[in-house]
């Protein structure tokens, strides 16, 4: 155990322990702390770093792609109640591409790093307007962009011709004036855009041609003629065997002939460095024969449809013979359509009669069984026998007494002349058979 005295010896150590402990701590100080606005920076752009520190300054100090690029003491920006800020612009080549960290020290002789950021090229970019093709004396317009710093340098073939600067939304442009080279030849040239503070740079190729007034005009032009397959064709008389024909310029007869058409003629202009072109349409012959063109004519003859005439029939080389004449094709029409009335007309006529006058009933005499009759023997009873009376005839003439075959003979005699009609000899027939 201790003793009394021990222990308030102990108890006023450790009050004094508890006092000089935050003492020293706040005159040693705390470290510093550092912040970058961006991950990565492009050379020749700005990037702010802030922070805190303990005493009147910080100290600032770069180290690039693992120690080959190391800047000591870049800045010593001012700390105000304990805080620092500072706006740094990485300039080509002090600062090359890569990836680097910001070091921050202060009074207490403590450094922290920002961590790793990436410092980037920037991009050029040219462009020439149109066609990229221009006459010396023209004027050609580039334009581009650059995302490396405020200017570029246009060089062609590495000659400079003009330091452009470079507007807040990262383009540019430049108008050339080719009237003012000397010696330049017709070609094709390479202008290229550098930017000012980096190596990074854009290419366009530019075709310079010579300006008309040195060109030389073309002395002939071209005459295009259009015709059927199987024709040929005379300019000025002469036949041309393949076309489009070169020719000085002037005014010309073109003649285009075929087997079995009319010649088609007309004039034709031919100017320098044009083409002329005449298109033939030829009219079908009608007194065009196969003989007369083998006589008359020494051209082939085509054995294949015109192309240009979708509605004629070529005639080379078929005999007239096979033709059959459109006059006598009507004849033969005009004479079916007579028989055909005539067929016709017989037809009415003959249903006409036979509506008018119908033939009596066809009636075949049947004979009748006559029946047998009884005789019965006279008697002492009966009375005397008599006399038959005298026959009469009936309403048609004929004696009750005569067969049937008699009556029907002598009643188509009677509807022969004309006696009774036919209904009465209808219904003569009908009385009879009953």
């Amino acid at each position: 155990m201790l003793s009394n005295e021990k222990r308030v010896t102990f108890l006023i150590s450790l009050f004094v322990c508890l006092l000089v402990i935050p003492v020293i701590s706040s005159a040693a100080g705390t470290p510093p702390t550092i912040t970058a606005s961006l991950n990565s920076v492009l050379l020749g752009k700005p990037i702010e770093f802030s922070g805190t520190a303990t005493g009147n300054s910080a100290r600032l100090s770069l180290n690039c792609n693992s120690g080959q690029n190391i800047i000591s003491d870049i800045a010593n920006p001012v700390i105000s109640g304990s805080k620092w800020s500072y706006i740094w612009t990485p300039e080509y080549p002090t600062v090359q591409a890569g990836t680097c960290v910001m070091i921050v020290s202060d009074s207490t002789g403590y450094y922290v790093s920002s961590g790793y950021f990436q410092v980037q090229y920037g991009a050029v970019t040219i462009v020439a307007a149109g066609s990229q093709s221009y006459y010396i004396g023209e004027t050609i317009q580039f334009s581009g962009t650059d995302t490396a710093g405020s200017s570029v340098t246009i060089s062609r073939e590495g000659s400079t011709i003009a330091v452009v600067s470079v507007n807040s939304d990262n383009t540019w442009s430049y108008n050339y004036d080719t009237s003012n080279l000397n010696g330049i030849t017709a070609g094709t040239y390479t202008f290229q855009a550098t930017d000012a503070n980096t190596p990074v740079y854009g290419t366009v190729s530019v075709i310079l041609k010579q300006p008309l007034s040195q060109t030389t005009s073309p002395q002939t032009g071209s005459l295009q003629v259009i015709f059927p397959s199987g024709a040929n064709v005379y300019v000025n008389g002469v036949f041309q065997q393949n076309v489009p024909i070169q020719l000085s310029p002037g005014t010309y007869t073109v003649r285009v002939s075929l087997a079995g058409y009319d010649d088609y003629y007309t004039t034709a202009t031919v100017y320098a460095g044009q083409t002329t072109t005449v298109s033939a349409t030829l009219n079908l012959n009608p007194t065009y024969t196969s003989s007369s063109s083998q006589s008359t004519s020494s051209t082939p003859q085509p054995t294949y449809p015109i192309a240009m005439h979708t509605t004629v029939i070529p005639t080379s080389g078929i005999s007239k013979s096979f033709y059959f004449p459109s006059g006598l094709i009507i004849l033969l029409i005009l004479g079916m359509l007579v028989i055909a009335s005539g067929w016709i007309a017989h037809s009415l006529i003959t249903n006409y009669k036979k509506e008018k006058y119908p033939l009596p009933l066809a009636i075949t005499p049947q004979k009748e069984k006559i029946p047998e009759t009884k005789i019965d023997e006279p008697s002492i009873y009966s009375s005397p026998p008599q006399m038959p009376s005298q026959e009469k005839t009936t309403e048609t003439g004929i004696p009750p007494s005569s067969s049937d075959d008699e009556i029907i003979k002598v009643l188509k005699m009677r509807y022969a002349k004309g006696e009774i009609t036919t209904d009465e000899f209808n219904e003569m027939l009908k009385n009879l058979k009953r």
